[in-house]
C-alpha cells in the first residue's frame, strides 16, 4: 500500500468512526456541530487572506477552527470538515498551510468528503439516480465537491 492509500484509508476510517460515534444518520451532516462535539470552537472571520479558506489554531491551549467568512456557505462547510481532519490527525497548528504537505492536504480533503458525503449514503443516492445538482443540494456542498467524490469512488 502506498502512503497515499494509507492516507485515504485513515481518512475514510476516521470519518466513519466520527459518524458512528456521533450517531450521524442524515444529510446534510453539520460539520460545525461535529467540531463542537469534538471540543473545537469554530469562528468565522474576514481577517484571513482571501486565498485561505480556513486554518486550525490554538488559543490558550484550546483548538479553534478559523473559517474565512467571505467564502460561500458550502465552501465553509467543507473547510470546517477539512480542518477537523487536521485536528484528528494530530496537527498542532496549521498556519495558513505553511509547511503542510500535499499528502496531509489530500488526507484532510478525503476526510472532509467522507464525513460530509459518507460513502454508503452517497453510493445509495447515486444508485437512486440523483443528478450531481440534486446531490449538491442534498449534501449542501458544491458541484465540484460532488464531482470529485463521484470520481474518487468511481461512480
Amino acid at each position: 500500500m502506498s502512503e497515499w492509500d494509507d492516507r485515504r484509508h485513515w481518512a475514510r476510517s476516521t470519518a466513519e468512526r466520527v459518524i458512528k460515534t456521533q450517531q450521524l444518520d442524515e444529510t446534510p451532516v453539520n460539520p460545525q456541530d461535529v467540531a463542537e462535539r469534538l471540543g473545537l470552537r469554530v469562528e468565522f472571520t474576514t481577517e484571513l487572506d482571501q486565498h485561505v479558506s480556513g486554518k486550525l489554531t490554538y488559543r490558550s491551549g484550546e483548538p479553534v477552527i478559523l473559517v474565512n467568512g467571505r467564502d460561500s456557505r458550502r465552501r465553509k462547510r467543507f473547510t470546517i470538515a477539512h480542518e477537523i481532519g487536521h485536528y484528528l490527525d494530530g496537527a498542532e497548528e496549521d498556519v495558513a498551510r505553511d509547511g503542510v504537505s500535499n499528502l496531509e492536504e489530500f488526507g484532510c480533503n478525503e476526510f472532509a468528503a467522507s464525513l460530509l458525503m459518507p460513502e454508503r449514503w452517497f453510493r445509495a443516492d447515486v444508485r437512486e439516480g440523483y443528478t450531481n445538482a440534486e446531490l449538491s443540494a442534498m449534501y449542501d456542498l458544491s458541484l465540484s465537491a460532488v464531482r470529485v467524490r463521484r470520481e474518487t469512488l468511481g461512480i
